[in-house]
């Protein structure tokens, strides 16, 4: 059964030595990995306006890691965790090309397709496509818990390849420790024309500016979160019709709700959020 990671407690345990994510461990010390878990500028969602980008020489300057075994596509499950995948050597640009096209299709999360050490294409969920000589570099990486669109001949070289995969992944995580999903819920402040008009709830207790899905019976839009917490900050919210991020491989959602996003919950009246990780958990049905 998929893991329902809530709210701002929402966090995965990383586990030294292991190329697996361990979702739900009890935070013991509120270790946030700020020293080891630096993430690649290009990486970052660029609507937030606190956010800058870093210069090629600033990057290099950091000495931040990057895997050197390419062609690979990298895929940002949550700030500072990337999801690795190793893809042939033998493969065209074109095909490489199309195989992060289809993967972004299925996956709706950002992605990065590194053919080169000054050579990648990102890709935005909605399958926005830019050029870059700045491959992603640092943060936490797990690899093998997000399936290709399509599968590959596992050669000599290839298993050489995810040998040298899952030694970057012990070294990367070797410190052990927590990651969380974004803890603003992605939310922002609210216009003071969003404070008095969303202000209170509506009859049944949803907030004002959420809508009851006529398909799913879910709740949608934006509203302020009635979290103390999070006093002032509009929040989007998504019913379970709006979940998009499905498997490559066989097609199924990855997690019960959308990922990065968040949802009402009517039976405590709170706005939870769904880390990316959650979805890590999927597992493709077996074939008969």
């Amino acid at each position: 059964m998929p893991l329902d990671v809530r709210n701002v407690s929402s966090e995965a345990k990383i586990s030294a030595g292991s190329s697996r994510l361990m979702s739900g461990g009890v935070l013991l010390s509120g270790l946030l990995m700020h020293a080891n878990g630096q993430e690649h500028a290009s990486m970052k969602p660029k609507h937030d306006e606190h956010q800058f980008q870093l210069t090629t020489q600033q990057l290099k300057a950091l000495g931040l890691p990057a895997f050197e075994s390419f062609p690979y596509l990298t895929t940002r499950v949550v700030p500072a965790l990337y999801h690795l995948a190793l893809l042939p050597r033998s493969f065209e640009p074109e095909l490489l090309r199309h195989i992060a096209q289809r993967q972004v299709a299925a996956n709706k999360l950002q992605t990065c397709l590194v053919l080169g050490p000054d050579d990648c294409l990102y890709y935005g969920p909605d399958g926005t496509e830019f050029r870059s000589d700045e491959i992603p570099r640092g943060g936490h990486v797990t690899f093998g818990q997000l399936r290709h669109c399509v599968e590959f001949e596992h050669d000599d070289e290839l298993q050489v390849r995810q040998k040298l995969l899952a030694a970057y992944v012990e070294e990367r995580n070797r410190a052990g420790g927590y990651l969380h999903g974004d803890l603003t819920k992605g939310g922002r402040d609210a216009t003071p024309d969003e404070q008095l008009r969303l202000a209170g709830g509506q009859t049944g207790g949803a907030p004002r500016g959420l809508n009851q899905c006529p398909t799913c019976g879910e709740w949608t839009g934006q509203s302020l979160d009635p979290n103390p917490v999070f006093k002032g900050k509009v929040m989007r919210v998504h019913c379970l019709c709006e979940n998009v991020n499905r498997c490559a491989a066989c097609g199924g959602l990855l997690h019960a709700r959308m990922l990065n996003a968040n949802y009402f919950e009517k039976s405590d009246g709170q706005i939870w959020h769904v880390p990316g990780f959650s979805g890590l958990s999927h597992r493709c049905p077996e074939v008969c």
